[in-house]
């Protein structure tokens, strides 16, 4: 039997005039969509009713308009608050396909529209519709008394892939924050790990069972039983997934049954993180201090190089070199075409943490919390900063790091290294390192997802030129 809970309301003839008129106004408004595009704060857009400061997680409009930043969007995942959290995320940007996005600059900020956005009652608008809105959004800065611009811009595809601890994996578009697809990923009785993607597919990974879905839609297209258990996210080239197992073996998958045998490759000691997809080769590096480089085309291993030294980092790449850390304390550039070590820098301080390459440098943030830029070509220091956690995105003028305990979100100034900014993270804690675009993407575990971008960075574009 249903139970309703009914409310009477005090008649209108007791309530003000004034009262009973924000009454009428309050329950016309519409109902909001879980993305919300993030328009200029300034009272023009009919997009977005909520109060952006009040969602806990949400760093304010000002603080980060203080800072350079904007919002470009906000998202609620695919998860149940009360039961479930994030687990993992992981983008793709697009070599292929492009948007085309309808940019407002004016005083005091920029608004901007594309194909796919929502409008306010959740629906996506088409690539007509977002030009004559922008257009509009145009006349009516104009018409307040303000100068508006109008840029026409392209910039490619990009996909946020989300998984959840409940068997869901979710694709968001990074222009918009639209959801495109939720599938379900296997069983939450089994871990589940952060997925890969490529132009076509997406793989993942829930307990021993590997799952590949279309990029496009969602759709599960197989599911194989493993035969070790994993001990890392996969990764995916044009035509394998690959897995890391807890016995240092690496398994190999065909993305598409024509007939070949599932490889395996038994590596010396466990790879912690999932291979690194490079411009050229599939590289992993495991525990015991070897760094595997292995041909995408061939699927034969190129290279196995010593380090001799303790691993527990994914490594980093930039053009034709890989670049990894290890517990030593030293930062190592190795050629993946030759699998020789080019060069070694000493930070004096054991290192723990995935190098991040940006134009022509590499950063390093030892376990101690001290940041060190290095240059890529001899390997020499430029400028170092203490009380860093970990570096976590890039634009083309500023460096983002996590302060020591998460509090902050630290802006340094690519040049000089000096401390420009610094954003209070209330409420936050999902901070997803960005080595792929020029976004910082931030939330909770909770599955709020936001994307903040520079005022000075457009488009979306990637941080990894072709090598």
């Amino acid at each position: 039997m249903a139970f309703y809970r009914h409310f009477y309301p005090m008649s209108a003839r007791f309530l003000p005039l004034a009262t009973l008129a924000l009454l009428i106004t309050l329950l016309s408004l519409p109902t909001v969509a879980l993305a919300v595009p993030v328009e200029d704060g300034h009272g023009l857009t009919e997009e977005s009713p909520l109060l952006q400061e009040d969602i806990k997680g949400l760093v304010p409009d000002l603080i980060l308009n203080q800072r350079g930043l904007s919002r470009v969007w906000h998202t609620q995942a695919a998860v149940d608050a009360n039961r479930s959290h994030v687990v993992g995320v992981s983008q793709y940007l697009s070599s292929d396909r492009v948007i085309t996005e309808y940019i407002v600059k004016f005083d005091g900020g920029d608004v901007r529209f594309s194909a796919g956005q929502l409008n306010r009652y959740g629906e996506p608008i088409d690539d007509a519709t977002a030009k004559a809105k922008a257009n509009d959004y145009v006349k009516k800065v104009e018409r307040l008394g303000g100068t508006a611009e109008l840029i026409i811009q392209a910039a490619p595809e990009c996909t946020l892939y989300v998984s959840t601890d409940r068997a869901t994996l979710q694709a968001i578009d990074m222009h918009t924050g639209r959801s495109l697809w939720v599938s379900r990923a296997g069983s939450v009785a089994f871990p589940a790990f952060t997925p890969a993607a490529n132009e076509k597919y997406v793989a993942h990974v829930n307990g021993s069972t590997l799952y590949l879905f279309e990029a496009s839609t969602g759709k599960m297209l197989w599911s194989k039983l493993m035969r070790g258990a994993p001990s890392a996210s996969p990764a995916i080239t044009k035509s394998m997934v690959v897995v890391p197992m807890v016995n240092g073996t690496v398994e190999m998958y065909p993305l598409v049954d024509k007939g070949e045998e599932v490889l395996y490759y038994q590596g010396l000691g466990r790879a912690l993180h999932p291979p690194v997809n490079t411009n050229n080769r599939l590289v992993w590096a495991t525990k015991t201090g070897n760094l595997y480089i292995n041909s995408q085309l061939s699927r034969d291993l190129s290279f196995r190089v010593e380090i001799h030294e303790e691993i527990v980092s994914a490594p980093g790449f930039s053009g034709n070199r890989v670049y990894l850390t290890s517990v030593d304390g030293y930062l190592y550039a190795v050629g993946e075409l030759t699998g020789k070590t080019d060069w070694r820098f000493s930070t004096g301080e054991p290192i723990g943490q995935t190098p991040f390459t940006h134009q022509d440098a590499v950063y390093v943030v030892t376990d101690m919390g001290t940041l060190y830029k290095v240059n890529q070509e001899l390997g020499d220091e430029v400028w170092k900063a203490d009380k860093v956690e970990k570096v976590v995105a890039a634009t083309k003028d500023r460096l983002y790091g996590l302060s020591l305990g998460g509090t902050h979100l630290l802006q340094f100034d690519l040049v000089s290294g000096n401390l420009v900014g610094k954003i209070p993270l209330n409420d936050v804690s999902l901070i997803h390192v960005n080595q792929e675009t020029n976004r910082i993407i931030l939330g909770t575990e909770s599955g709020l997802i936001q994307c903040i971008k520079s005022l000075s960075d457009d488009p979306l574009s990637s941080l990894r030129p072709k090598g």
